[in-house]
């Protein structure tokens, strides 16, 4: 019946066929999902999941971009997908939006300071709110689930994920995950320096982020296509958009075709617009048939690509690695482009960098000195910042100590003073058993006795606060060198 309601009120294109009749179930290991971006056309990943699930093939994972974070986090947390489809389908998409934050005809004021919002986002997770189990966190997942965000202030992605974000609302991932710049303010957690926005401006299918929890797993990316023809010629908004748009799906599927255990799964989607907020009950139907009729196209091909498959695991995953799913993304990314297979090695590569966050502007100063020197050499500049956010801060520290092959303490009055460095770090670096190697860098005037086994990187009488700019420069190039210098004789 719907198929035929369809036809009536709303045309398809002349290529759409009927649904293909469902087979028996089949036996199959599983599989991940990658939930790319797509608004409002997000909706076809509904059918998907309907037919995947009358195929009884389970879903190992799910990942996911923008709005394909709404459709996965609410199956991921076990909302029923009868449920998930009547709630979207049923309830006007404008509530997506939130309410204006000025009147329509003044709304472009909001664009003219930061944060440049042009809606409530409040109003947006009070509807995620309506249909999830109250205060529903990602500890609560019935799978794994992961979303990626972009940090503008450390141009960085941020994953939060059922793993290392267990206390978080699902409603608020979700949130973060959608936070398009210009419509809602971006996330800044705490007092923490962050400003979080919607990664789909940077990755809208970002298949890097699948974890491979098993040997032989296949990873689906769900990819939304218009059926229409790019229109980039119209105005000077259209070309923007269709750049950034091109430039991210370039580099995503650049990664994806580099694996052979990855397929794109495209949905046409009836040329509708992914801020068409104000479709049809109808359309959205359409939408969800969608997305069944080009998973069941699918399947035999993919059944097929994981009987020919050589089962061979993109990373292998122990318990070390589980606590870092940043560092997972970082080796399944490389992976992807060929540079090498990740196995939870105890190879130390890290250049740690001990500060006090009362010391950050000395810390970004001498890390931009530091990070092209480290490359060269093969070691990754390392800080809590690479923490993700939410994450619990001790597991992150411990973690990274096990990597570190060399540690450059900022030494400072406030540094003596920090938990961290006292309960961990230092602890750490001081017993030789660890094998560290660790140099000290005086930020200010501070009796430094508790470090007298470690040399001094610089004069220890000339702090860094009390030499000028040039004087700074010139002092961390030089330090710089000499790391390369001593490292290399090693």
């Amino acid at each position: 019946m719907r198929l035929l309601y369809v036809k009536i009120i709303l045309p398809l294109p002349r290529n759409h066929t009927q649904p293909t009749q469902m087979n028996p179930p089949t036996s199959h290991p599983g599989i991940h999902l990658v939930l790319s971006a797509g608004g409002v056309k997000t909706i076809s990943y509904i059918g998907v999941l309907q037919a995947l699930e009358e195929k009884g093939i389970p879903v190992l994972s799910v990942s996911c971009s923008s709005a394909g974070s709404i459709v996965g986090a609410l199956y991921a947390t076990g909302v029923p997908l009868a449920e998930i489809e009547k709630f979207l389908v049923k309830t006007s998409l404008r509530k997506l939006r939130g309410s204006r934050t000025f009147p329509f005809l003044f709304n472009w004021l909001s664009w003219l300071r930061y944060p440049y919002a042009a809606f409530d986002s409040d109003k947006f997770t009070a509807f995620i709110q309506e249909i999830l189990p109250k205060d529903a966190t990602l500890g609560d997942m019935k799978i794994h689930f992961s979303i990626v965000a972009i940090d503008l202030y450390r141009s960085t992605f941020v994953v939060y994920s059922s793993t290392t974000h267990k206390d978080m609302l699902v409603s608020d991932s979700i949130r973060v995950a959608t936070i398009i710049p210009g419509m809602w303010a971006p996330y800044s957690p705490d007092s923490d320096k962050r400003v979080i926005i919607d990664g789909g401006v940077a990755t809208l299918m970002p298949a890097w982020l699948a974890p491979n929890f098993g040997a032989d797993e296949p990873i689906l990316v769900l990819n939304t296509i218009s059926g229409k023809e790019r229109k980039f010629k119209s105005n000077l908004l259209s070309f923007i958009k269709e750049m950034i748009e091109a430039s991210s799906q370039s580099w995503d599927r650049h990664l994806i075709e580099s694996n052979p255990r990855v397929q794109v799964l495209d949905i046409d989607t009836l040329g509708i617009h992914e801020m068409q907020v104000h479709i049809s009950n109808t359309q959205k139907l359409a939408l969800i048939d969608q997305g069944r009729d080009a998973l069941i196209r699918k399947l035999p091909e993919l059944l097929d690509s994981y009987d020919k498959n050589d089962h061979r695991s993109i990373v292998t995953l122990n318990d070390a690695w589980s606590l870092n799913p940043s560092t997972v993304a970082e080796a399944n990314a490389k992976l992807l482009k060929g540079q090498y297979i990740f196995s939870g090695t105890s190879e130390r590569s890290l250049l740690y960098i001990s500060y006090a966050p009362e010391d950050e502007d000395f810390f970004q100063l001498i890390r931009s000195h530091l990070e092209p020197m480290a490359r060269r050499i093969n070691l990754q500049v390392w800080s809590d910042l690479n923490i993700p956010v939410g994450k619990v801060t001790e597991e992150g520290i411990r973690y990274a100590l096990d990597k570190t092959r060399i540690a450059l303490l900022l030494v400072s009055a406030d540094y003596f003073n920090n938990d961290n460095v006292q309960q961990f770090e230092l602890p750490y670096f001081q017993n030789e058993k660890h094998n560290v190697d660790v140099l000290w860098l005086p930020v200010s005037s501070v009796d430094t006795t508790d470090l007298s086994n470690f040399p001094c990187a610089v004069h220890p009488d000339k702090p860094l606060d009390l030499l000028s700019k040039g004087e700074q420069n010139r002092v961390l190039s030089q330090l710089a060198t000499r790391l390369v210098t001593y490292l290399n004789g090693k």
